[in-house]
């Protein structure tokens, strides 16, 4: 709060010294043009000038400091809102073919969001300080009437126009984000199937063409409102301003000072324009609409020894400690989407899955039952300890790993300085160093060889021991006759 407090602080007195800056370089043309008898005469008023320039670099370099620290303390807290918001709930979105678009937009939300209160919050709080203050100035200098021509362009300027604003821009920017979330679903679609749609008679390009005119439509009228805006603004200021200036040379004021006060009101101005152009960052802010983080409830993560679920053909399949089941079936069969749901990545249904008969649909720690080595490999760029939270030096060669793979080992960004295989058989070690009592597996031998998959399922069930291990796979002919062979129909 401090910061906070002190990065407003900063702000605000560095909007006040742009505005005395002004007002005393317009003093200082004055005086200087009126040739007084030595130089020495101006030196106050050079001192002046010289004190709110410096002092406004100064603060200008402090609120920077402060505001940026506010910022990145915020950077935290916002991610883990969008985490906790989007991906405990959602993180299925980010399995599916669309998990590239999902990704971009959780960046760019959390970009948007952290940068609040140096786009939103401050510019606010500046303004509006500025705007009080010079209209109390206008008041003890030109009178009423000038304080109530100021009171009410600022009124237009802070409250009418942002409103307008945001009124006709929200619905644009909705639909003109909405309209480039289907023209990437369509580009992709174009991609994934370029050598097929040659030999079919598909409108695809036709509707590409479409979305990209009513694209086009749409970012017409947002710079139709833009430029509205801008016009609105230009003509108020620019009348208020002349106004304001008739009133200071009708007023008691020497001349000698009207060049200064007029100077003055243009800064406070420009401060309102630059408030008027930070409306757009707001919409951005409006737009965003993250998934309600799901209540936090003080459960305990269950326990037991006997997993039961339901198949969706009613069949019912039980696992206990040691089993070693093998879940087969063609593609869309719902093989992934039951490992989804018992991780709790999507709901499960009334005793669709129990732990020694206690229904496990209503408990959110269930999570902590199973560890996971998903079918594509996710790997952050980190360091291998950091990418599996521990290490197992007997696991790495055991799984037929680098020997050069220590605990300090960087993996590069999405683990580019590894192959397929490699990347697969650290999805297994990382599942296999949490102590969870059910290992879920989605095809941990579908990047590697024969031989080497025979190796890796030898240290699998050696691993494992007496934990339950569940595997989904389309290759059943590599594991041993231990394994439990569960069919998926459609």
């Amino acid at each position: 709060m401090g910061n906070v407090i002190l990065a407003v602080m900063s702000s605000v007195l560095m909007a006040l010294l742009g505005v005395g800056l002004m007002t005393s370089s317009g003093y200082l043309l004055s005086r200087a043009w009126e040739r007084p008898e030595t130089i020495l005469l101006l030196m106050p008023i050079v001192t002046t000038v010289r004190f709110f320039g410096i002092g406004r670099a100064a603060l200008r370099y402090a609120e920077r400091l402060m505001s940026h620290e506010v910022t990145l303390q915020r950077i935290e807290t916002t991610r883990l809102q969008v985490m906790r918001s989007f991906l405990v709930n959602s993180t299925y979105r980010l399995l599916g073919k669309e998990r590239h678009d999902q990704l971009e937009s959780i960046r760019r939300d959390t970009e948007i969001l952290q940068n609040r209160f140096l786009t939103v919050t401050l510019p606010a709080v500046v303004v509006w300080t500025v705007t009080v203050l010079g209209g109390v100035g206008l008041f003890l200098i030109v009178g009423t009437q000038g304080a109530l021509l100021w009171s009410g362009v600022a009124f237009l300027m802070l409250v009418v126009l942002p409103f307008w604003i945001r009124r006709n821009l929200f619905p644009l920017a909705q639909s003109l984000q909405t309209l480039r979330h289907q023209r990437s679903q369509q580009h992709r679609l174009q991609l994934a199937h370029k050598i097929e749609l040659r030999f079919l008679n598909l409108p695809l390009e036709q509707q590409t063409e479409t979305l990209d005119a009513q694209i086009r439509m749409l970012e017409v009228q947002i710079k139709r409102v833009q430029t509205t805006a801008l016009v609105v603004r230009e003509l108020a200021l620019g009348g208020t301003l002349a106004f304001l200036l008739w009133q200071i040379a009708l007023s008691q004021v020497p001349e000698v000072w009207m060049a200064g006060l007029w100077l003055g009101l243009v800064a406070a101005s420009d401060v309102q324009v630059a408030f008027l152009n930070s409306v757009t960052e707001q919409v951005k802010v409006t737009l965003i609409r993250l998934p309600e983080p799901a209540p936090e409830q003080l459960q305990t993560a269950p326990t037991g020894e006997t997993l039961a679920f339901v198949l969706p053909s009613g069949a019912q399949v039980t696992v206990k400690p040691g089993d070693r089941i093998l879940i087969t079936g063609p593609s869309g069969a719902g093989k992934s989407t039951l490992f989804e749901k018992l991780l709790g990545f999507r709901p499960l249904e009334a005793r669709e899955a129990t732990l020694d008969g206690q229904d496990l649909s209503g408990n959110t720690s269930r999570g902590e039952l199973f560890a996971w080595a998903p079918q594509e490999p996710y790997l952050l760029d980190a360091s291998l300890q950091e990418n599996l939270g521990g290490f197992d030096e007997r696991l790495v060669q055991q799984l037929d790993l680098p020997e050069d793979l220590a605990p300090e080992t960087l993996l590069g960004e999405g683990g580019r300085n590894l192959s397929g295989g490699e990347k697969a058989r650290l999805q297994l070690l990382r599942a296999l160093l949490r102590p969870s009592p059910f290992l879920l597996l989605d095809e941990p031998t579908a990047h590697l060889d024969a031989r080497t998959a025979a190796r890796t399922l030898k240290a699998l069930d050696q691993s494992a021991g007496k934990r339950a291990v569940v595997v989904i796979t389309h290759e059943p002919e590599g594991f041993g006759p231990q394994w439990k062979r569960v069919e998926f129909a459609l």
